[in-house]
Order: structure tokens, then sequence, then C-alpha cells
């Protein structure tokens, strides 16, 4: 520390950690130098949040899991603004949940140091039940803008989608099926004085006002709130990579949940 100076700042230190520090203050007079008795203290950086959280989804249980922070001592896990567990575990299950529902946690780490508790920010996930039918469907959730394909009852594909505008352009809810499995399918029509005419690489019909499941390589973005403004005419816009999967495994007469 330089002459003169009655602080610190100690850059070089890493979240969740305590330093202890050894203070000694020097004095040169008529050429004698001389130190005082040193004193110690320690201090402890913040904690981080809890990194890659991820949900593990059921039809009345959402599993979570979440990497383990630095130095913590525990957890506290949140339902919405409810407190629902403290756990030294880095994963927690909440039970007894809606079908087809959606839920927010939040988790944040913990740690008491010299009598004073030090919690993290929080990290959130959205996530959802699932329907929990049996056999192989897919399931669209309007609300988390998220789509799953599901085959012979575990989870295959998820992954963010674009529907149908707010209003009379909305993808249709209730359940459907698939109708039309084509491959190379170009779309043409026109709504309120717009047109188009795209082809798409993968379709899957599943009303017979044709909506559907397709990709959609003009788009950069999922998911989100993209629908409310920049929406679909009513089908689900997937991305190419997903598409793909989904279209490999899909048949005709497999079912379609929109919800």
């Amino acid at each position: 520390m330089k002459k003169g100076k009655s602080s610190y700042t100690d850059k070089k230190v890493k979240s969740g950690q305590v330093y202890t520090y050894k203070l000694v203050t020097y004095r040169k007079k008529f050429g004698v130098k001389s130190h005082s008795i040193p004193k110690y203290t320690s201090a402890m950086t913040a904690l981080s949040a809890p990194a890659k959280i991820t949900a593990k989804e059921k039809a009345t249980k959402i599993i979570l899991k979440w990497k383990a922070v630095n130095n913590a001592e525990k957890y506290e896990v949140y339902k919405g603004k409810k407190l629902v567990k403290v756990t030294k575990k880095t994963t927690y299950t909440q039970k007894g949940l809606k079908k087809r529902h959606n839920y927010k946690f939040k988790v944040r780490a913990v740690r008491r140091f010299k009598g004073k508790t030090y919690k993290s920010a929080f990290a959130t996930i959205s996530t959802s039940t699932t329907l929990g039918m049996k056999g192989s469907w897919i399931e669209v959730n309007i609300k988390t803008q998220t789509l799953r394909m599901y085959i012979k009852n575990k989870l295959y594909v998820k992954t963010p989608i674009v529907s149908g505008n707010v209003g009379d352009r909305h993808t249709s809810k209730g359940t459907h099926s698939i109708i039309e499995k084509t491959a190379h399918r170009q779309l043409k029509g026109s709504y309120h004085g717009q047109t188009w005419d795209v082809t798409v690489n993968y379709w899957l019909k599943f009303t017979s006002d044709a909506q559907g499941i397709h990709d959609s390589v003009w788009r950069s973005a999922y998911g989100g709130n993209i629908y409310k403004t920049n929406g679909s005419h009513g089908c689900v816009n997937t991305p190419l990579g997903a598409m793909r999967k989904i279209f490999k495994k899909a048949k005709v007469g497999m079912p379609v949940i929109v919800y």
C-alpha cells in the first residue's frame, strides 16, 4: 500500500472466498524504522448466483438442478415469491403441481460468516409441467412459447417457437393431430392485405384451416414475447435444427396439443 493511504482495494479475489489481511503501520524517525503490532482482519467476498440452473419437467412435478456455488453452505428455493425449500443439495423436486401449468422458480446461495448472513443474487427459471400423456405426441405451450415432442413417453425435443399473433391470427388451442407431413412445402396465402409465398423445408399440418408446424429460416430469434408483435399467421414457427428432428419422428395421426 502506498505511503499516506488509509485504504486498500484487493481486486484479485474470487467470489464466495474468505480472505485474511494483516495490517502493519510503519514509521521512520531520526533514521530509525519502527512498526506497529500486526492486526488481522477477515472478510468474505459476495457469493455468486447459482449457474446452469435447469428443469426436468414432468406431469405433476418439476426437478431443478444447478451448479454448486463456491463456499455456499445452503440454498434457498422459491416458487414464485414463496420460499419452499432450504437445502444443502444442488437439486430440488417440487411435487404436487398442476398438469400443463406454468411456474417460475428462483434459487440463491447462502452462507453465514462472522455473525452475518450472505446471500447471492437469484438465478431464475421459467418452466412448466407437461400433459402427462402416454405414448408419442407434440405439445405447444403458447405462454412460454415452447414446443415439446415426446417419443415413447420420453422428451425428445424441446425448443422455443413463435406462434400466431395475439388476436384472430392466434394458434388454435385444443387437441389436434398431424393431418399432413410434407417436405419442401410451398405455403401461400393472404391476410388483410398481407400476402406470403414461401417454401419451407418441413411441414406438419394439424388443423383444417392450414395451421401447421414448420421451419422458418427467415427468423433470427424465437421464444419470449415475439409472438405478441411479430407472430405468425397461426402456424408454429420452429428453428430449422429442431424442426429437422421433429419431422424425422413425426407421423400422421400423432396428437398435437396446443394450450
